[in-house]
């Protein structure tokens, strides 16, 4: 495995929906994204001269090193069904080792300004963790396949040690019975791994606090 690793955080985030999540537990393993799906063109562009210069196609696993925000739950987790796996980074790079053909490294963010002033000093083999500044909020790292000889539209799945999973946070719109049946699948799994729910859009806490706060009395109009 090829590494670049900043070791900033202990943690990768990945954000999906609650199928996903299933079938990942049921599996066993992660499964590798075509990115010539992906909304973002620039990110596509970068990752497609990558190909064309390595002769290789690239399969790609995402995850957020930030801490959660409105913005991840919206663009990756959208809808009730929306979740987010937490993964020790460590425990996790260590299952890659093994493969000599998968890149791991954070994603640098660069402005349109900088490849002009910095263009020059850009390898080819930063393509595939480079991205537009506008997303630096989610502090992405990357896990990436190189495919050399497999058919294009074949599925890259690798075996996933559970224990590697920290969290499970689930959309706090999510049906109950939902929430059951995931924390039944995680025990008669004989796994330990929390599972919450989001307080981004009502956090308690928060709130009751704002009651409690001291203010002077304020006059009333008679």
């Amino acid at each position: 495995m090829q590494a670049m690793n900043n070791q900033k955080t202990e943690k990768l985030n990945r954000f999906t929906q609650f199928p996903n999540l299933v079938e990942l537990l049921l599996s066993k393993k992660l499964v590798f994204s075509d990115p010539s799906h992906w909304e973002d063109q620039n990110d596509i562009a970068s990752i497609k001269f990558y190909e064309t210069q390595k002769h290789c196609k690239l399969r790609l696993l995402c995850f957020c090193q930030a801490e959660e925000t409105l913005h991840h739950w919206k663009t990756y987790a959208a809808g009730p069904y929306g979740c987010c796996i937490e993964f020790d980074k460590l425990t996790l790079l260590q299952d890659f080792q093994k493969f000599s053909n998968v890149l791991t490294q954070e994603v640098t963010y660069k402005r349109i300004k900088d490849l002009s002033t910095q263009g020059n000093t850009i390898k080819i083999d930063q393509y595939p963790f480079l991205k537009r500044k506008p997303y630096e909020c989610d502090s992405e790292f990357r896990i990436i396949w190189r495919k050399t000889d497999a058919v294009d539209n074949e599925p890259t799945e690798v075996d996933l040690n559970l224990n590697c999973i920290n969290r499970i946070t689930l959309n706090s719109q999510i049906p109950t019975i939902f929430v059951h049946l995931l924390k039944k699948l995680i025990k008669d799994s004989n796994l330990e791994i929390n599972v919450n729910i989001s307080t981004i859009y009502k956090n308690t806490t928060w709130i009751n606090k704002l009651k409690n706060l001291n203010h002077p009395p304020i006059d009333t109009c008679t």
